[in-house]
Order: C-alpha cells, then sequence, then structure tokens
C-alpha cells in the first residue's frame, strides 16, 4: 500500500505534510489516519502552488489561488482518504491542522515506498511508523526524516542507499548499528541519530562525505576514533554517552561545534581533546567538556586558553 503515486516529496511533520507531485492525486490509506472515533469538526487546511482546484474528497470543491491559505470542516468529521488537485505538480503544504479525534490524530503503521521510484523527502515526524517497507531500495530518497516515532531494530535498516541526511532521533532502536559502519552510505552528509538511549554499540566508521554527526545520549562507549580523515566534518554531538578518548587522538581543522559532554572523561582525555582541538588550528568555534567530566590540568588549561585566545567558546568541568 502506497502513499502517493509517483511522488517527489512527501511531508507529514506531526503539524505539517507537504507534497510535490507528479500526478494529481493525493493518496491516503484511510488505516493510516489513526483515528478511533473521528469528530465532527476535523479541520485541514491547505496551502497550494500553483493554483489548483481541490477536491476535499467530501463532495466539496474549492479554487485555491496560487500559495493561498484555505481550510475545510469536515462535518462529518471523517477525513476521506484522497484528495485530489486539478494540477499535475502542485506543490500541497498541509499546515496547521485541527483533527479532533480523541488525543493526537497521528499518522502511524507502516509505510510501504517500493512502488514510489520518484521519491526524494520523506519527512515523517511525530506520529507511530513502525516500519518503512522497501527503504533499502529506494535509491532515490535523498532526505530522510523520521523522529520521534516507533522504529525498533538498528538504524541501517531504514536507511536509503543513496541518503544525504537522515533523522532518526527519539525513536526506540535497540540494536548497535550492524558491523560498527555506516561507509557504504557514501553519500552521507548528516546523521542525526540522539535520543537512542537502547542502541549501544561503539563509535560505527563514516562515510568521508559526513558533515554532522550526532550520537548523542545513544548508550554508545569505546573509544573515539581519530576524526582526520572526515576533512568536511564541521560538528560532532556525542554527549551524554560513554566515550573514551586515546591517546594521540586528533581531529580536523574542519571541526568547530562539539558537544562531548557528560561521558564521564578523566582529566587526562579532557586535556587530550583540548589539545587536539587546539592543534587543529581552527579559530572560533565551541567545545562542551562539562557534565560529568572531570577538569582540565597542566597542557589541558593551557590549551583551553589557547583555544579561547582564538575565539573558541570553551566549557569545562
Amino acid at each position: 500500500m502506497s502513499i502517493l503515486n509517483n511522488a517527489n516529496d512527501i511531508k507529514l511533520g506531526s503539524n505539517q505534510v507537504t507534497g510535490v507531485y507528479v500526478e494529481s492525486t493525493l493518496i491516503w490509506p484511510t488505516s493510516f489516519w489513526n483515528f478511533s472515533a473521528p469528530v465532527s469538526g476535523d479541520e485541514l487546511t491547505v496551502l497550494v502552488e500553483p493554483s489548483a482546484e481541490i477536491n476535499w474528497g467530501d463532495g466539496n470543491t474549492e479554487t485555491l489561488a496560487n500559495s493561498a491559505l484555505t481550510t475545510h470542516t469536515y462535518t462529518t468529521g471523517f477525513i476521506p482518504n484522497s484528495f485530489n488537485f486539478s494540477v499535475p505538480g502542485d506543490v500541497i503544504n498541509f499546515t496547521a491542522n485541527r483533527l479532533q479525534s480523541p488525543g493526537d490524530a497521528i499518522f502511524g503503521g507502516v509505510i510501504n515506498v517500493a512502488s514510489l521510484p520518484n521519491l526524494e523527502i520523506l519527512y515523517v515526524t511525530g506520529h507511530d511508523l513502525t516500519n518503512i517497507i522497501g527503504v533499502n531500495q529506494a535509491t532515490n530518497i535523498r532526505i530522510m526524516n523520521v523522529l520521534d516515532n516507533e522504529l525498533d531494530g538498528n538504524i541501517k535498516q531504514y536507511m536509503p542507499p543513496n541518503t544525504e541526511e537522515i533523522q532518526i532521533r527519539l525513536n526506540p532502536i535497540d540494536e548497535p548499528i550492524p558491523d560498527n559502519t555506516l561507509a557504504e552510505f557514501t553519500s552521507l552528509r548528516i546523521i542525526a541519530a540522539a535520543s537512542l538511549s537502547n542502541m549501544g554499540g561503539s563509535f560505527p566508521t563514516l562515510p568521508t562525505s559526513i558533515e554532522e554527526i550526532g550520537f548523542g545520549f545513544c548508550g554508545m562507549s569505546g573509544d573515539l576514533p581519530s576524526l582526520t580523515s572526515y576533512t568536511n566534518l564541521n560538528r560532532l554531538w556525542v554527549y551524554l554517552n560513554n566515550f573514551g578518548i586515546p591517546s594521540g587522538w586528533a581531529v580536523p581543522a574542519s571541526l568547530t561545534n562539539c558537544d562531548l559532554s557528560n561521558n564521564s572523561l578523566t582529566s587526562t582525555e579532557v586535556d587530550r581533546t583540548l589539545i587536539a582541538f587546539d592543534n587543529a588550528g581552527a579559530s572560533n568555534g565551541t567545545i562542551y567538556l562539562g557534565g560529568n567530566n572531570a577538569a582540565p590540568t597542566g597542557t589541558g588549561i593551557t590549551a583551553k586558553n589557547s583555544l579561547i585566545s582564538k575565539g573558541w567558546t570553551v566549557n569545562t568541568s
């Protein structure tokens, strides 16, 4: 069962749905509207680009001007399973919706992207998704945002092969990354996997394309590897884990935003971290080393002062 026919872009945020269509029908499987008892007065607010006529699916139609917002109230309390637009290729934004079923009306269940060969962006946040079928063969998906759902297992099983960005925070992921590597995702620039407290495992090997790494509060441990091969890396957020910093640890000059707070680092490890960033030679960065980490000593204090003189904000215990 697919959500959209030949869609390029799906966005199903907890208060926003955006679709870019190459055909003119947006199809909602009714089972995905997780209503236990729909209530009369449910509303959908829509913005259309360009202008188009919308068939609301309940016998009512309306002509919408380009970029005009309109709200339709369903007097029966039933959101239909399809909306028809007169112009193929419309951009439709569902915003500020008021769906009045008991509790929050959310999009739940399983998405099957196997029949959506043109899909490039999947944005489904704050719902009850438990699986994404066909995602490992979805070669056109570039951006995946599935934060705050009910996805378990390991994060690799939800990553399209050519993804550039994946946001998978706040899911019940409960397995480490298989083989401790994501290097095969050679287009990956951003991984945001924070607050997966049951994931565990150690820091994985990543592709050299990586720019932003987010593994905060993921139950991870072990020594962080030197990061100098990641020459595009600009942000590393790995707070609230149990990582260690080995002797000789090094970072690229591109890395100017780092959060290693609350990793139970010893003074020696804090010193190594500060020395690594000072040696990299960058200016005007930010590094967080506070929380339950020990305070720097000796050469670490010297490196901290040097960073501050270069315009860095340095937070330590």
